[in-house]
């Protein structure tokens, strides 16, 4: 686009937002204060080919935010001109704008912006108004100008509704409702009747009404999708209460909110303070034997482990897939996991010989069935797409060599189609840049030097992660390897030859973009014998 930009840069479908360098833009003023020094917030529409300069400054301080016809950003009050954009007197604050693509009409929410980036989901941005920074007004009626404030601004009406609360570590949100903690110091109230006032007690507000309710329980960070939050609540917490059943109090146990039915459900489970999804109204999540009431929960003999258990708000059924395993993957229906092979009893679930691996298994947790993919995982891709997942495979967990190089010390990148049950190697080594499955695209950073000490890129040596996108056949199949290419004495014939297995799979499977032809030796029937 030639157009030097700073900072992250946020896409969502065509649309790409980003901010320009003022300085490194030839020292050009893009927002007509007189200077050259600021960062300038640009919006480029691929369908159109057409950049939209904004001319407005942005804070450095705070990442834009793009959803759909929304454009959600922080203007800095010095940078733009030295300009009051919260009517409190002075050029000194952060202040969220709104920019609606469709209409091209910039809103300023005319509020100092406090503590982390603004959150854009649909047509709800929720942030925190600084008390000290928004003329010294008191928005909570605590007496006092100290405080973060949690607001809500609806981008179809206009209106900003101001919450009166201060949240506490971190705030979710879908367009039915936002989730967040509440301080009880911060308020000198005690909000889940435990006697103290020393919890994050969970809150939500209805977009539908309007309206905020105290769930009474000490829950701090909570998970949201549609109309369901869940949280995991501290015994602790809420009053040194057994909240499992299992006789102590020293638990973290899993509570979910729905708005639907406007009940909160206690499913009574000790999980980890991480390793968990929710997405469709289902929760995916670990539970922890020794903390279960030493619960043996996988059936090999110990309470060690910590076992994967789904909960479906729809029908408020709790699934134990019996499963020890780390890391979870989830898009609704299906859920990728790491399973080890220590904590399933000491079971060789690859077929190497120990019981020392990580192994993939992949759920569909609506039919309840789980499949053992039976390949090393070293990492899972952070999203499951049209039934499809991305890993990358241990050589050493294998102890096979995956992408041909002659050795078995890399990652080697993986497809896997739930459809069909297929795990394709990509035959490339990923390197620490990772790899993203978008659609039915995956980007990886290859490993030239585990790639063979192949240079992919050009530049002379084989130190570097060359980017690469891979795009996913339907259905998924191997990528056929190429063992040798001979080319003719004369130099009119070259003789390729691939992989009889990996060939045999590809005809049968990818008709499309596999032929075998024989026509006298006019290999594509051009009517010569030169290509």
């Amino acid at each position: 686009l030639g157009l030097s930009i700073l900072g992250l840069h946020q896409v969502d479908g065509s649309l790409v937002a980003f901010t320009v360098n003022e300085a490194s833009q030839g020292g050009t003023d893009l927002n007509g204060d007189g200077d050259a020094v600021d960062l300038v917030q640009h919006l480029f529409d691929a369908s159109t080919g057409i950049v939209t300069n904004l001319g407005i400054a942005t804070s450095p301080f705070f990442a834009s935010q793009l959803d759909g016809d929304s454009l959600a950003f922080v203007v800095s009050e010095s940078a733009e001109g030295n300009t009051d954009l919260n009517g409190d007197g002075d050029v000194f604050d952060h202040v969220p704008h709104v920019y609606d693509v469709s209409s091209g009409i910039t809103h300023n929410l005319e509020l100092a912006l406090g503590g982390g980036t603004p959150q854009l989901v649909g047509n709800l941005l929720a942030f925190q108004v600084r008390e000290s920074w928004q003329a010294s007004t008191d928005l909570n009626g605590d007496g006092d100008v100290l405080d973060l404030i949690l607001h809500v601004h609806d981008i179809g009406s206009g209106s900003t509704d101001n919450l009166g609360l201060q949240p506490g570590f971190g705030v979710s949100m879908s367009e039915d409702l936002v989730a967040f903690g509440v301080k009880e110091n911060g308020l000198g109230v005690d909000l889940n009747a435990d006697g103290d006032i020393n919890d994050t007690v969970s809150h939500v507000y209805i977009t539908s009404t309007g309206t905020t309710v105290n769930l009474a329980i000490a829950g701090a960070t909570p998970l949201v999708d549609g109309t369901v939050a869940a949280w995991k609540v501290s015994e602790t917490g809420q009053g040194s209460t057994d909240l499992n059943g299992d006789g102590d109090t020293h638990d973290i146990v899993w509570h979910v909110y729905d708005t639907v039915s406007g009940t909160t459900t206690n499913l009574g489970l000790a999980t980890n303070p991480f390793q968990e999804a929710l997405q469709d109204g289902r929760l995916a999540f670990f539970v922890l034997e020794n903390q279960q009431g030493n619960a043996d929960l996988n059936g090999d003999g110990d309470a060690t482990d910590q076992v994967l258990h789904v909960y479906d708000a729809n029908t408020q059924t709790i699934n134990n897939f019996g499963l020890a395993a780390f890391s979870v993957v989830f898009n609704g229906s299906l859920a990728a996991v790491r399973v080890t092979e220590s904590g399933q009893g000491g079971v060789d679930l690859n077929g190497d010989g120990d019981t020392n691996d990580l192994i993939v298994h992949v759920v569909d947790v609506v039919n309840n069935t789980a499949v053992n993919v039976g390949l090393t995982v070293f990492s899972l891709s952070s999203r499951i797409e049209n039934g499809r997942l991305a890993f990358s495979v241990s050589e050493t967990g294998e102890g096979k060599d995956l992408n041909g190089d002659g050795d078995v010390s890399d990652r080697v990148l993986f497809a896997y189609d739930a459809s069909t049950g297929t795990a394709a190697n990509l035959r490339l080594a990923t390197s620490f840049s990772g790899f993203s499955l978008s659609g039915n695209h995956l980007s990886v950073g290859v490993n030239e030097a585990s790639q063979g000490n192949e240079d992919l890129n050009g530049d002379a040596d084989t130190d570097d992660s060359v980017m690469h996108l891979v795009r996913l056949s339907s259905p998924l199949s191997n990528v056929p390897v190429i063992e040798s290419v001979d080319v003719g004495a004369e130099l009119k014939s070259m003789t390729i030859q691939l992989n009889e297995t990996d060939l045999d799979e590809a005809l049968a499977t990818d008709v499309a973009n596999y032929r075998v032809r024989t026509s006298g030796g006019d290999g594509n029937g051009d009517g010569d014998l030169f290509n």
